[in-house]
């Protein structure tokens, strides 16, 4: 049977991404999912196109938003656990339109026009990355003459914007092989404007990501970007997307650029930080009697609670510490906490604290005589 090419076939946009099934992992809150229509599609564009419904839940037992296991999909449309219990994957909305730059500076001698050869440059660039005709830009930043040959020198400025993300990882990929400045030299020779300059050094590539969104009333949300700024009350903000890996505080590992809602947002935190939210940070800290942590501060496992204890009661290195079921949850504070009324684990003249308790039911009532140990 012979095939016919019948014209460009549009690729349908992915609205939506997954969380991973780290315990705690959650979608950023502006991602969360709590309508039922949107959960579904959610789940047939992420999990299987064969799934068909999605069993609403409320109560603090069952987490928040939008999640499923296999075919098994869930709503929590009112509060509760906050983010996977390990088990579970986290359905989020994507918020907007990711946008990637990759910039480079060439300095190219003997251009006779140095507007004509920065464009002539931008071709050159587009073939040598294999990239999508007119997405590179060249900018002619200075011209200057040499005085010994009567010829000019041009600094140029390379920009080339995508929408597409696989789009820019084999574009940072090329442009980062040691072998892309003599495809950029052989593509000169191809242009008039160019054939008898030389292509003189050119910086190693540099990536930014931003992120456009709809912003404006309850109507504006979730519109795409190309019919944005054609409804009333609706206008179309840039966030900075941008992350950066590295020891410290810094990221270990970066979220995928569909998952990141702000800058710097870490999946993954380098040994010894721990992850707060999307942020990595080192120690702990303690909320004020009566007060709870922060939700993305809470700590979320026993095995945890009982490290932190370690850090913050170092004067006194035996303690007893309480795992509570569910028949105690109701009666204590959430999280990882101890009774404040008789002892101060940060006072140094005092003996440190003894008693400590972790109780899983992270909405419980925060009782006025507790202390929680949260992330730093």
């Amino acid at each position: 049977m012979p095939l016919c090419k019948i014209g460009k076939v549009e690729v349908p946009p992915v609205n939506y991404f997954t969380t991973g099934k780290e315990v705690g992992d959650r979608c950023p809150d502006e991602s969360m999912i709590y309508d039922e229509a949107d959960c579904l599609a959610a789940a047939k564009e992420q999990l299987s196109d064969t799934i068909t419904t999605v069993k609403v839940l409320s109560g603090w037992s069952h987490m928040s938003g939008c999640y499923g296991r296999g075919t098994r999909i869930f709503l929590g449309e009112t509060a509760g656990k906050e983010g996977t219990d390990g088990s579970w994957t986290g359905l989020c909305k994507r918020t907007g339109t990711s946008s990637e730059t990759i910039s480079m500076d060439a300095t190219v001698g003997d251009v006779e026009d140095c507007d004509a050869g920065a464009n002539a440059m931008a071709t050159s660039c587009e073939d040598a990355l294999g990239a999508e005709e007119g997405s590179v830009k060249g900018e002619a930043t200075s011209c200057e003459t040499d005085r010994r040959r009567l010829n000019n020198r041009a600094n140029i400025k390379l920009t080339y914007k995508t929408d597409n993300l696989k789009a820019a990882d084999r574009a940072m990929q090329k442009a980062s092989d040691p072998k892309f400045a003599e495809k950029l030299r052989q593509n000169m020779k191809r242009k008039d404007a160019l054939k008898n300059s030389s292509l003189e050094s050119i910086t190693p590539p540099s990536r930014k990501s931003s992120l456009k969104r709809c912003v404006g009333s309850e109507e504006c949300e979730g519109r795409k970007v190309g019919v944005c700024e054609d409804l009333s009350g609706c206008s179309l903000e840039t966030v900075d997307v941008n992350c950066e890996e590295g020891e410290g505080d810094k990221c270990k590992k970066c979220f995928d650029i569909v998952k990141r809602t702000g800058p710097n947002q870490c999946k993954e935190c380098n040994e010894g930080f721990n992850k707060i939210g999307r942020t990595c940070t080192s120690g702990y800290v303690l909320s004020n009697a009566g007060e709870g942590c922060a939700p993305e501060a809470c700590i979320l496992t026993a095995e945890e609670c009982e490290a932190a204890i370690k850090e913050i009661n170092q004067k006194k290195t035996r303690f007893k510490f309480d795992i509570l079921d569910e028949k105690r949850q109701f009666r204590f504070s959430p999280g990882c906490n101890f009774d404040a009324d008789n002892c101060d684990p940060e006072d140094p003249d005092t003996t440190g604290c003894f008693r400590f308790r972790y109780n899983a039911r992270l909405k419980a009532t925060v009782k006025g005589n507790t202390r929680e140990i949260c992330h730093g």
